[in-house]
Formats: structure tokens, sequence, C-alpha cells
């Protein structure tokens, strides 16, 4: 049988602050995905929005930073303080 100590390295997390999450408290899923977007086609200036002058000055950036820059996931569980925290950043009109 493993020693309470054992169980508690097992212990469900905080994925923020680390802090333990005790099974007879709630604890909460998040996921949040952030995507860019950028109208290309809708500048009303013809030089920008030429597909070819778009597609050549995107040679100059790695296949890494160009995906950081349009695509970021995350997904965990939280404790309820960094919940709050994190819908304190998000501001109040993020509640809903």
């Amino acid at each position: 049988m493993p020693r309470a100590k054992e169980l508690r390295q097992d212990a469900r997390r905080c994925d923020h602050c680390s802090r333990e999450l005790p099974a007879s408290r709630p604890y909460y899923r998040f996921a949040l995905a952030i995507q860019g977007e950028l109208d290309v086609l809708a500048t009303g200036d013809a030089t920008a929005d030429d597909p070819h002058t778009i597609i050549a000055s995107a040679h100059d950036v790695s296949a890494e930073d160009a995906e950081a820059e349009v695509h970021w996931e995350k997904a965990g569980v939280l404790c309820g303080a960094c919940r709050r925290e994190l819908l304190g950043w998000l501001g109040e009109g993020w509640h809903h």
C-alpha cells in the first residue's frame, strides 16, 4: 500500500501555481486558443493587397515564428485563486 507522501506526489496540481488540488475541492479546466487573422485583400492599397508581395514578405519569417504568430493554445487545470486571477486579467466582460 502506498504511503501518504507517495500519494501526494501523484495529486492533481494547478498548472499555473502548482498548488495541490485536493479531491474534495473543485478545480477548473480551461482551454484557450488564440488565432491570428489578417484581412490582406481588404486594405484598399493595391500594393499591400497583391498576394505576390504578401508571399514574398513572408520569406524572411521562419515557419516556427509564422505559426506562433497565428496560433497559440494552452489547456489545463487551475485552482480557484488562479481562475480568479485569469478572469481578472481577461476583464469583467469575459466571465460569461
